[in-house]
């Protein structure tokens, strides 16, 4: 007699190991944000970066007598705004009443378009602007600056200035009008500049630092 060959059973099959979950991030685990870095100093002052409005740039092959589909590429543009607290000096005249001291913030190679409406938005977190007093007697009709002119501006508050210097690298875009979701007073961001805990958002300012040469910008007082 032939002998049976025994067969397996059909669901002789081993189970798949089962892998161990994966241990969980704790809170303290998680990766933290680097902490907002102080702004620049360059020789006496404080380099506060701001983005210009974006402008169209046309390719190098353009021609303005071709016709292109293609509308041309915004390019966004840096400006570096040079500020201090405002110094007067010793030989100068007093000047107390048109630059109170404590209030007022001396601001170099301000853009040719700058209105107080502009700087209102800037330092709306640091303080109430009272007014703008341009070095090249401008008054705010639409007209432009000369290049690299300056400016004082003086606050209502004391502490103003103070939290000006203070501020933080972060991405601020030069601007006359208030943004609609962060309010006149930029609620949405939380604490007013300067503070420990604000919401700010880092872009890479401080990153971008120029090489500049060893002299104080133009327009000073």
């Amino acid at each position: 007699m032939a002998k049976k060959k025994s067969r397996k059973p059909a669901h002789d099959h081993a189970e798949p190991e089962q892998k161990p979950p994966a241990p969980q991030k704790t809170a303290s685990q998680q990766p933290q944000q680097p902490a907002p870095q102080p702004l620049p100093t360059f020789a006496a002052f404080k380099v506060l970066t701001i983005m210009m409005p974006p402008f169209n740039l046309l390719p190098a092959s353009h021609s303005l007598t071709t016709y292109s589909h293609k509308p041309p590429t915004p390019t966004p543009v840096l400006h570096s705004l040079y500020i201090r607290p405002h110094a007067p000096l010793a030989s100068a005249p007093s000047t107390s009443s048109t630059f109170p001291p404590n209030r007022t913030l001396f601001v170099a190679n301000i853009p040719v378009d700058a209105s107080e409406a502009h700087f209102t938005r800037l330092f709306r977190r640091c303080g109430t602007v009272e007014r703008v007093v341009w070095k090249d007697g401008h008054v705010d009709l639409g007209r432009c600056h000369k290049s690299g002119s300056s400016a004082h501006v003086v606050f209502r508050e004391e502490d103003a200035v103070r939290r000006v210097v203070e501020m933080k690298v972060r991405r601020r875009v030069w601007s006359d009008v208030v943004d609609e979701e962060e309010g006149p007073e930029g609620e949405a961001q939380g604490n007013a500049e300067g503070e420990e805990g604000s919401e700010e958002e880092e872009d890479g300012e401080g990153r971008m630092k120029a090489k500049r040469k060893g002299r104080e910008p133009v327009g000073l007082e």
